[in-house]
């Protein structure tokens, strides 16, 4: 089989890792799935929530012969390659991070705290941080369902110039945490392919969740699939890609989807 795909971006929760035991390392099939990719000249990478470090004993653990180009963590803010079985951080990415976080508060921090001001002198939540010493710059609060509502008016003006996103905004919940604009799966992607001289023409994302969202287009990644069990928006957007919608579930969905493409590239 020949491909024109270079890199394979893939979700853990719900995407690489559901559906099986133990949790915490890759079913076999999907593990030899990643193997054999890398035999075809296809280097595969995380993108995922999880820190580095957590990620690395989960790919031990899955007894995967070949090397992730990167593990991406955090949402795109980590980014860590593997060396003779230890994380070597990707310091260039980590300086970027930091200057981002940086403007991000020098801009945005007066607004965030008249928010804030606002949320507590009208009684609105009953829990809100802005993560600025991380620093992440994210923000957290927890509302009563009553004023789940009045309290969406007040950061809407944070949200809709896309200054924060909602990182899982349906259904509604009251424990909302926001992420900071440049705290996403998309750059981070166009950072690996960067450093791996790749375009997005030569790469394959797969994911299931709302926070998969923003590397389900063509100017992170050419194809996309998700498994059966992926939100159905992540599902529209897969579609909208010309990518594949599998049948199955978790990473058995991704295999099947991935195999559909590799099998249209013959």
């Amino acid at each position: 089989m020949r491909s024109q795909i270079k890199l394979f971006v893939f979700d853990l929760d719900g995407t690489a890792l559901g559906g099986h035991v133990p949790y915490d390392q890759f079913p076999k099939p999907f593990a030899d799935f990643l193997d054999d990719l890398a035999r075809r000249g296809c280097r595969w990478a995380t993108n995922t929530t999880w820190h580095p470090g957590s990620q690395l004993p989960v790919i031990q653990r899955s007894r995967v012969k070949s090397t992730p180009a990167f593990l991406s963590g955090g949402t795109g803010l980590f980014l860590a390659a593997v060396r003779r079985g230890r994380l070597v951080f990707d310091r260039r990415h980590g300086q970027a991070i930091l200057r981002l976080q940086r403007a991000f508060h020098r801009r945005h921090g007066p607004q965030i705290g008249r928010i804030f001001r606002n949320l507590l002198s009208r009684n609105l939540v009953e829990s809100v941080s802005y993560n600025v010493d991380r620093p992440q710059c994210v923000l957290t609060y927890a509302c009563r369902p009553s004023k789940a509502r009045a309290v969406l008016a007040e950061v809407k003006p944070l949200i809709q110039p896309g200054i924060y996103y909602d990182w899982n905004p349906a259904p509604r919940p009251v424990n909302v945490t926001l992420l900071p604009c440049f705290m996403n799966k998309r750059d981070i992607v166009g950072v690996m392919q960067k450093r791996l001289g790749l375009t997005a023409e030569q790469t394959l994302v797969a994911g299931d969740g709302i926070n998969d969202l923003a590397m389900m287009n063509r100017a992170a990644a050419r194809w996309a699939v998700c498994p059966d069990n992926a939100d159905a928006r992540i599902k529209q957007a897969v579609r909208a890609m010309g990518g594949v919608v599998a049948r199955r579930r978790y990473s058995w969905g991704v295999m099947e989807g991935v195999l559909r493409i590799l099998d249209g590239l013959t």
